[in-house]
């Protein structure tokens, strides 16, 4: 699975206040397939976000694969 073959979509806005979110971030889960539009498989993962102030945070993501398998 290439990192590079893959777009992470936020579901949800972080508040504009909050601006060092992407500096580490782990995907805790990841769902089996539960689309497919156009080929491209669509799956829902989470995704533990660490800010240097906040700590950890949890964001519910989607991981679209963009072609191939």
């Amino acid at each position: 699975m290439a990192i590079s073959r893959y777009m992470l979509i936020p579901m949800k806005v972080i508040a504009p206040s909050i601006t060092c979110w992407a500096v580490k971030a782990q995907v805790n889960k990841i769902w089996k397939t539960i689309d497919n539009v156009n080929g491209s498989a669509i799956g829902r993962f989470e995704m533990v976000l660490f800010d240097n102030q906040f700590g950890p945070k949890s964001l519910d993501s989607w991981i679209i694969r963009l072609g191939g398998k």
